[in-house]
């Protein structure tokens, strides 16, 4: 048995990508995180929140293709789901082969659901077992919900301010906010504001809470996070 703490790049679909692996028995199964977003990175909450995991696994973080340690040289026009998908299945591939294994975990949070399901259904021979955690079934049917929450809370806290923020983007069409990015920046921070993401996310901003423990983690280079702040704007 073998422990592991490396960071590399990896190529896949022709981009090379960065990945952190963890283990403290390189024998162990692997599990594979698929970060959310687009763009979200979550090398720092692997190696923080999840590390007890490493009783069972050998972890393995991977900034996807645009994001992070993964976006310097990117072309926005490769940023499709089937082109992830391919890069999950040649991940995914690339893992069994560098630890000789006929299948891994995978685990999928958020957007990393959406790519865990099609990673499954299309390219299931080296998957032992998938599981999904804020699952996607219905995207727009979960931000018409999300929009009304916000809406609903705001209003009832006589919080005009946020109401009239809500109203300015207006409810997403097709699960698209006017203004895109921006659009459904406006949404979240309200959301967070009423407890939308987490009973906990009333205590911080968005930033707070997702964006500074990336900085201070010590987990992403310099590059690493230009690309996080940089990345998730290419949704």
């Amino acid at each position: 048995m073998n422990a592991i703490d490396k960071k590399l790049k990896v190529e896949l679909g022709g981009f090379p990508q960065k990945i952190h692996i963890l283990s403290n028995d390189d024998t162990k199964p692997v599990l594979l995180f698929l970060h959310g977003g687009p763009g979200v990175v979550n090398r720092h909450s692997v190696v923080k929140d999840h590390i007890d995991l490493l009783d069972t696994f050998t972890l393995v973080a991977w900034d996807q293709r645009g994001s992070g340690g993964s976006y310097k040289g990117i072309n926005p026009e490769t940023l499709t789901l089937k082109r992830m998908t391919d890069d999950a299945a040649e991940l995914t591939s690339w893992l069994c082969d560098y630890f000789k294994k006929d299948k891994i975990f995978i685990l999928g949070g958020s957007w990393g659901s959406v790519l865990g399901t099609f990673l499954v259904y299309r390219y299931p021979e080296q998957v032992a077992a998938y599981v999904g955690f804020g699952q996607v079934v219905d995207g727009t049917k979960n931000e018409e919900l999300s929009y009304d929450f916000a809406l609903a809370a705001a209003t009832e806290a006589n919080d005009t301010e946020s109401v009239e923020i809500l109203k300015s983007v207006g409810p997403p069409v097709k699960g698209v906010y006017v203004g895109g990015l921006s659009g459904l920046m406006k949404q979240r921070k309200v959301m967070m504001k009423y407890g939308g993401y987490s009973p906990d996310a009333k205590k911080d901003s968005l930033f707070k809470s997702q964006v500074l423990p990336m900085l201070k983690s010590g987990e992403y280079s310099i590059s690493g996070i230009w690309g996080i702040l940089k990345g998730y704007r290419l949704v």
